[in-house]
């Protein structure tokens, strides 16, 4: 029997590793595999409603997304289309199956009980989309995106310092809406939340709270308003107060560049380029040599080289001729950008596609060789810690998750010490309330505990994240330690507190001088081990708006859409902090054995 079942093992791995890989020509073709979206977004419902055959993958955040359908977790992803371009640009490994699967609006939502706060913020945007001033946000945030896009200047407006602060909730991960710069939180939204508060004539906070927590913290007044693109549905209109779209786009469908079958219609060649769509810098050399040598081509004039390339990625068009120099600066950070073939062109032009556009044998002439592993290796240190000071975002991560930690371990150690004597004590009703205390923090999940305490224990009060977080694993640290202690006390022989107490010694000196001694050298590798565990556990407190390491290295990766590198980092910093605490409590253990 056993012979059979490893024979059939054998025979399904085997034909696991010779299936070919699926093609995907359209949308329809996805409809019944595993389909990732953003949690608790409008495509989350528009997936679950639309492919009842499909699996839904739900990540938390944008990068972990990105990265689900990098590592083939999932086989097509739904997103908005600005986010989307904005995380794939220059990415040769993904590419859009589907440009139009809904459309969408968005907007600015409130608190269902805060109409006054709705109908402001409507007049606001009336002013601004009348003045014009809305259209100029629009160019400054959507015009040129990606990861290598050129840095975007926050207008400098004069907001008020005084007043009760206008709470924004944001994600901090959704470029262009909003994301971190420089170590600020910059982009279309924050600058129009920036202009309401200047309306209101009220500071304005931001607060980053993962997508999915966003609506739970507008239910419960934590904040006064969400601002990441929400999109407009019948459902979060039951919840929440949506003021005026202001921004409308398309969900689109991204799969492998290698899963992507392409159409003949698409294919690309120094045969059929002339009746194609071309794109070209306006009034340029490019744009002359195009018009005289395929007349029968659709001519794109755009503004900037910048708008060319945004075109081509995008596929609104199937070629873009660029100036060399042009292609050079951009062909490092665009690797699916590729000349069609240099025989054609002319002395300072290039013919530039999508690689994956290509036909068949057609000649590809991109210049260079793909980078080493230390290259490779350098440049993602450069990119995700020293560009734009972002080691200060792991620092300041650093120090919260510390913060966290010691605090907690501090508060949860002396609560826990007061519910071991409740539980070793004689009375009734304080032995049951111990007891109670104990099962119930070792039964709820911290994650859990963590966010109701603050969206709902602690939501009326204006209580910082941090001391939520703190008191949180407080908590759950006591319901652990004071079992630890317990049973550690217990151990000891009952002979020696006789002992004790014959010699003459109080019941709390002889607890003092002869248990606790022996208590803490048996109660030491089991706390050591607790408190390790509690450390690590503190990579939640993100979800609360707690900006710690694991918090940090999402805002890092949302910004570089590099998806390995940002989290070994994070996962060394954790282990040389494990190792730490392990080290300090190692020695005192040591020390105490020795007496």
């Amino acid at each position: 029997m056993f012979k059979r079942i490893l024979i059939f093992m054998l025979l399904a791995f085997v034909v696991s590793c010779t299936s070919k890989e699926k093609k995907y020509t359209c949308l329809d073709d996805a409809v019944a595999d595993k389909i990732g979206v953003l949690l608790g977004s409008a495509d989350d419902a528009f997936a679950t409603q639309t492919y009842p055959k499909a699996i839904i993958m739900r990540a938390p955040g944008i990068s972990d997304l990105i990265l689900m359908l990098k590592r083939e977790k999932c086989d097509m992803i739904l997103m908005d289309d600005i986010i989307l371009q904005s995380a794939i640009k220059g990415d040769p490994d993904i590419s859009m199956l589907d440009k139009n699967v809904s459309v969408h609006s968005t907007g600015i939502a409130f608190g269902i009980n805060n109409p006054d706060l709705k109908d402001k913020f409507n007049t606001m945007l009336e002013e601004l989309r009348d003045d014009g001033t809305l259209d100029q946000m629009y160019q400054r945030w959507f015009s040129n995106i990606g990861p290598d896009a050129p840095k975007v200047e926050m207008p400098e407006l004069d907001l008020p310092q005084t007043g009760t602060p206008l709470q924004v909730g944001i994600s901090g991960e959704e470029i262009p809406f909003s994301f971190v710069q420089d170590q600020e939180i910059v982009g279309h939204d924050i600058e129009l939340m920036r202009h309401f508060s200047k309306y209101l004539g009220r500071p304005v906070q931001f607060e980053v709270i993962p997508f999915g927590g966003l609506i739970a913290a507008l239910s419960s007044e934590t904040i006064d308003a969400i601002a990441v693109g929400l999109t407009i549905t019948e459902e979060r209109q039951k919840n929440v107060a949506f003021a005026t779209p202001h921004y409308t786009t398309n969900t689109v469908a991204c799969i492998l560049t290698k899963n992507l079958a392409v159409k003949p219609k698409s294919a690309v060649t120094t045969a059929n380029i002339s009746t194609k769509r071309i794109c070209v810098l306006q009034k340029s050399a490019e744009d002359a040599y195009v018009t005289t040598n395929f007349p029968n081509a659709k001519i794109i004039r755009c503004a900037t080289y910048a708008d060319a390339l945004t075109n081509l990625t995008s596929e609104k068009c199937d070629a873009a001729m660029f100036s060399k120099a042009s292609y050079n600066s951009l062909k490092k950070s665009n690797p699916q950008v590729v000349m069609l073939d240099s025989t054609m062109h002319l002395n300072d032009g290039v013919m530039l596609v999508l690689e994956k556009n290509l036909a068949h044998g057609n000649q590809v002439t991109q210049e260079g060789e793909k980078q080493g592993i230390f290259a490779s290796v350098k440049d993602s240190f450069y990119n995700n810690i020293i560009a734009e000071k972002r080691y200060m975002l792991i620092l300041n991560g650093l120090w919260q998750t510390l913060l966290i930690s010691m605090f907690a371990t501090l508060l949860g150690t002396i609560f826990g010490g007061l519910v071991c004597f409740m539980r070793m004590s004689k009375n009734t009703l304080m032995n049951a309330i111990a007891k109670t205390y104990t099962i119930i923090m070792r039964g709820i999940p911290v994650l859990v505990l963590l966010m109701l305490l603050y969206y709902a224990v602690f939501a009326k009060w204006d209580i910082n994240a941090t001391i939520v977080a703190i008191i949180t694993f407080a908590l759950n640290f006591a319901g652990y330690v004071s079992e630890m202690f317990r049973t550690s006390i217990e151990g000891v022989d009952r002979g020696q507190s006789e002992a004790g107490i014959a010699m003459g010694f109080t019941k709390v000196k002889t607890f003092i001088l002869i248990i606790m001694p022996q208590a803490i050298k048996s109660v030491l590798p089991i706390y050591k081990g607790e408190l390790i565990s509690m450390i690590k556990m503190t990579s939640v407190v993100g979800y609360i708006a707690v900006e710690d390491l694991t918090k940090a290295s999402d805002i890092i990766r949302s910004r570089t859409f590099d998806a390995f590198f940002p989290l070994v980092m994070v996962a060394i910093i954790y282990f040389l902090l494990a190792w730490a605490f392990t080290a300090i409590l190692d020695r005192i253990n040591k020390k105490m054995t020795s007496r």
